[in-house]
């Protein structure tokens, strides 16, 4: 169950990494003006913008290449929203496993207070801790194996 939550995980924050290259990529080749009024925006708010974009009016075929990059940014900005809720819920799920099946890597068990490990840090998005965290990962899906067969 755990390796394939991993793979679920590290699929979406590749995908997720990808979309957000692309709609940077979009942006650049975009209208000039469109690229000035979103290019000092954070990502956050990039991506908030860009999900409300809607078609510019007009007619012709300089209406329909700036038809085409809201369109291609909208959709870019939905797709990292549906990622990063996706990416969150399956931390969130291997955090709660870690905690049952390997609470001294997470700080909750045999630490003093106020002391954690660097596992914790599974419950930050894409901050796992380099190395550390394959291990623990790795401790979890052997024990949940264990438990399951």
């Amino acid at each position: 169950m755990t390796p394939a939550r991993q793979y679920a995980n590290d699929s979406a924050v590749k995908a997720d990494t990808q979309a957000i290259n692309e709609l940077k990529a979009v942006l650049v080749i975009a209208d000039p003006a469109l690229w000035e009024r979103l290019s000092t925006l954070g990502n956050v708010e990039l991506f908030r913008t860009c999900a409300s974009l809607s078609p510019p009016d007009g007619g012709g075929d300089e209406h329909a290449v700036a038809q085409a990059a809201h369109m291609t940014l909208r959709m870019l900005a939905e797709r990292i929203e549906q990622l990063t809720v996706q990416i969150d819920e399956l931390n969130q799920c291997l955090a709660r496993l870690v905690e049952r099946h390997a609470p001294r890597a997470t700080g909750t068990g045999g630490h003093r207070p106020g002391q954690r490990s660097q596992a914790a840090d599974y419950r930050g998005r894409r901050t796992r801790a380099a190395g550390h965290g394959d291990v623990v990962r790795c401790a979890v899906e052997k024990r949940l194996l264990r438990l399951t067969t």
